[in-house]
């Protein structure tokens, strides 16, 4: 029992740790691991919905098959944006964002392409839009800490690869 309870200690300090660092990364101040990552991409996706987001704006290219099924589960209506090959264009976003928009963009697009994180934040908070940042393969970069939802997955062929796990980083309680 003593070895057992040892076990679970060692666990639970691992855990905080890489809380603590995650809340680094990010620059966030909430930080929550889930099972998988695409758990992380559909608990944002229902945060947003509670808050009365009714649109799921997707990249083309660059993103998970999860961006596409979600937001029909949830009944939101979805926009896939026209991208370069996976980066938005700053054109094609203003023709689809709004107050009711939800942007879920993976911040290193195909896990080549940095996406214009500041100018993609900032056209968001001008419309009232929410964005979900998949920063699966740009976590420890500038891209990771911008967004009002920061998620993320520890699966095969991620930077931070654990074989299994997500998390979900945000500000707001």
């Amino acid at each position: 029992m003593i070895m057992f309870l040892k076990v679970v200690e060692i666990f639970l300090s691992m855990k905080a740790r890489a809380i603590e660092l995650l809340k680094q990364f990010t620059r966030k101040r909430n930080v929550y691991l889930t099972q998988r990552g695409n758990k992380s991409i559909l608990i944002s996706l229902k945060i947003a919905k509670t808050m009365g987001f009714k649109k799921v704006l997707v990249q083309d290219q660059g993103g998970w098959i999860t961006y596409l099924q979600y937001p029909e589960r949830l009944g939101m209506s979805m926009v896939k944006l026209k991208t370069d090959f996976g980066l938005i264009e700053p054109n094609e976003l203003s023709k689809h964002i709004d107050e009711e928009s939800v942007l879920l963009v993976n911040s290193l697009s195909g896990y080549f392409a940095d996406q214009p994180m500041g100018l993609i934040y900032a056209m968001c908070k001008q419309k009232n839009a929410f964005l979900i940042n998949d920063a699966s393969g740009s976590i420890g970069t500038e891209n990771a800490s911008i967004g009002d939802v920061i998620i993320g997955s520890f699966g095969e062929g991620k930077p931070i690869h654990i074989e299994y796990g997500g998390f979900i980083a945000f500000d707001d309680n």
